[in-house]
């Protein structure tokens, strides 16, 4: 008797349930408007306006209906692949991205040369705030905290954008009035990259690099074995010593002492692109007289600090996320206030490069006496510039074919249609000037502001070759001007002090201070002068230096006080707190001179036998070819992101965990790819630098 009153209550409970039907009314709107699309698509009709639907349009949706009516799997596997409203809508789970893959590999048969086949959309709808979070209110989206819902929507394939974008707008402004939609670029499963003329000719340059290198590598093996069997025939048949050949590298192979066996210049040509040479030289790891290895440490940490910091920012604008309760806590606590003010790692390269440029050209113009402008800046150019190009190249005319994704084009365009229009500003290094919003690889700006920097720096070492009282006034005048102007705009314009991740700045301010403070080497030449003056002060240096403990421990004591203030000095601005503008210009114009300084301190303890444990870690071994890969690192990282995020399908919890996780991803893939482009790229071009010019001063 129980058990049938169990029965007949659940049966009552469940038309009562269908009856209420909560869930229907519940995703109802949005369900609206995705039924009302395929509907205004099949018809054609699109009131108040002069658009018309194409009538290939017309025929395939009315088709996809009819077959979906029939339970045609091909049709219903459109219908899946179009977002829905899931679990989380609440906590801003308004993003409904659908499956991409299944929209895009679905046909009307199991022939790809069949009539069509899916379309890929995704929409962005604009809900008028009016209309969001309204007590008592019977509009549909009432419930909706995300005035910018995202659906990703499967059509057929013959249907244009327009037709997409139109009718889904229609169909919003029927469920929700005044709303708004905008259409990113739409998918479909056709390769296009055999029409590409520029993605097969640059694909035949990149793979004519890498040819260059298999022969390189083959020739250097086969060589050392034909010398290594040579040299073993000659000691075999008598008892004169030569010289061992015990590698293969192409300095042995190039300082045998039979004339006969030296290179040719052909040869040596080959040996700059061996991959055995090339790879040995990044990865080895034994210290070298007069190098100064506590560098390689703070070049790796500081590679670190940018990758890690990097992979949260661009996670969050091109992943799809659900905003967890909490989650704004995670860019303000104590712990990642480091990440958030990241921005000083980039000040570390800068204060880096000015120290390693006066200290080794002030050496090389004591050792030989004199001093050559052109190859000072050949030098730096062929350094920093095939590489870069290299990297533009592939996402100016490649990447786009290398994958996809829901949001692919429009996540990748910053490395695809803007280093189409602007790759010439990166080659002469002036994308932080020209045409700075639309820059082919943003992140380069620093090797731009670098490049700057250093084009104008003969004139410090100049003045500073010649004495103190000429140089020091010069670098003195540098200060003022870089802090001056750096206060004075930012207190002009009421700009951030640094770039704060809270969205208490409006974005089009910010956007204004990256471009005129940010960007500018003007703005950012502070720990880039310091380290000129560290660099000018070790040169000077004649005895070796002899400080009292006390001084020391007070040097360090005071170094990481003030290195930890800068970072943390900005933690209320990330928590919505905003300095007033007398502090923001203050912060904005010292910090990273300060931050420099700090720099100086730690680089001239660790050089000058002071450094103690911190020395000791920033020498370990271990980091000498990550420091080598530092430059490769930098430039390759934020494609590796973009390539992985915008291949995600599916929405994520973004938490700290799967934060963490990513990050490791992206440091193990960096590296390994850095380390590639490395041996392709960039030691070839250094080797074929010298090679030239050694044979041209013979």
């Amino acid at each position: 008797m129980m058990m049938w009153s169990l029965v007949v209550a659940a049966l009552v409970g469940f038309v009562a349930a269908v009856q209420a039907a909560p869930y229907q009314e519940y995703t109802k709107p949005l369900i609206l408007v995705l039924d009302r699309t395929i509907s205004v698509l099949s018809s054609g009709n699109i009131t108040n306006t002069t658009f018309q639907v194409s009538e290939a349009c017309k025929n395939s949706t009315s088709f996809l209906i009819g077959e979906i009516k029939k339970g045609a799997l091909w049709a219903l596997r459109i219908i899946d692949a179009t977002g829905k409203p899931s679990t989380g809508f609440l906590e801003s789970g308004t993003t409904m991205p659908g499956f991409f893959t299944e929209c895009i590999q679905t046909f009307t048969s199991s022939n790809r040369t069949s009539e069509f086949g899916g379309k890929y959309c995704l929409a962005e709808i604009f809900i008028p705030e009016n209309k969001l979070n309204e007590k008592n209110s019977d509009e549909p989206f009432n419930i909706v905290k995300d005035s910018r819902p995202y659906v990703g929507v499967c059509i057929p394939s013959v249907c244009s954008d327009k037709d997409v974008e139109m009718a889904i707008r229609y169909a919003t402004r029927t469920v929700v009035e005044d709303a708004n939609v905008t259409l990113s670029t739409c998918y479909t499963n056709e390769n296009l990259f055999r029409y590409d003329i520029a993605a097969i000719a640059m694909t035949t340059i990149l793979s004519f690099m890498i040819l260059l290198v298999f022969i390189g590598t083959l020739y250097e093996i086969v060589k050392s074995l034909l010398v290594y069997n040579e040299s073993t025939l000659k000691k075999s048949a008598t008892s004169t010593d030569t010289i061992p050949v015990t590698t293969a590298s192409s300095e042995i192979l190039c300082e045998r002492r039979e004339p006969k066996k030296r290179c040719s210049f052909i040869e040596k040509l080959l040996l700059c692109f061996s991959m055995k040479t090339n790879g040995k030289k990044i990865l080895e790891v034994n210290y070298v007289k007069g190098s100064i290895d506590a560098l390689h440490g703070i070049r790796f940490i500081s590679m670190i600090w940018i990758i890690f910091g990097h992979s949260f920012s661009f996670a969050e604008q091109w992943l799809f996320l659900r905003k967890l309760p909490g989650q704004s806590s995670i860019n303000i606590n104590f712990f990642s206030q480091i990440f958030a003010n990241g921005t000083f790692a980039v000040d570390t390269f800068l204060f880096l490069s000015g120290f390693l440029m006066a200290y080794c050209t002030l050496k090389n113009i004591k050792k030989t006496g004199k001093f050559n402008v052109f190859l000072f800046y050949f030098h730096r150019y062929i350094r920093m510039t095939p590489l870069m190009m290299a990297i533009i190249g592939f996402c100016a005319c490649i990447l786009r074919y290398i994958s996809s994704g829901p949001r692919w084009l429009e996540n990748t365009s910053v490395y695809d249609t803007w280093c189409k229009e602007n790759w010439w500003t990166n080659l002469i290094y002036l994308q932080n000037f020209i045409n700075t919003t639309n820059m082919c690889l943003s992140h380069t700006w620093y090797s731009a502001v670098d490049m700057q920097l250093f084009i104008i720096s003969p004139i410090i070492i100049y003045s500073l070759h010649r004495g103190k009282k000429y140089g020091l006034p010069v670098i003195s005048l540098l200060f003022a001007v870089t802090i001056g102007l750096t206060a004075y705009l930012t207190a002009a314009h009421n700009y951030p002090a640094i770039p704060y991740v809270s969205n208490i700045v409006p974005t089009d301010l910010m956007n204004e201070y990256f471009a005129a403070v940010y960007i500018k080497p003007y703005c950012r030449m502070g720990p880039y002068l310091v380290g000129i003056l560290l660099g000018y002060m070790l040169y000077d240096l004649h005895e070796p230096i002899t400080i009292a403990k006390h001084w020391v421990m007070t040097g360090w004591l005071v170094t990481l006080a003030t290195m930890l203030f800068i970072i943390y000095a900005m933690w209320p601005a990330n928590r919505g707190i905003l300095p007033t503008v007398d502090e923001a210009s203050a912060y904005g114009a010292l910090a990273r001179t300060i931050w420099g300084i700090g720099l100086a301190w730690i680089t001239f303890a660790c050089m000058t036998g002071y450094g103690g444990f911190v020395n000791t870690f920033l020498s370990w071994k271990a980091l000498i070819p990550f420091s080598r890969l530092t430059y490769s690192a930098y430039l390759i990282h934020p494609v590796l992101m973009v390539i992985f995020y915008s291949t995600r399908e599916t929405t994520f919890d973004f938490t700290v965990s799967f934060m963490i996780y990513i990050v490791i991803g992206n440091l193990v893939f960096t590296y390994f790819l850095s380390f590639f482009l490395s041996i392709v790229f960039e030691s070839p071009i250094i080797g074929l630098e010298k090679t030239f010019l050694h044979n041209r001063s013979r």
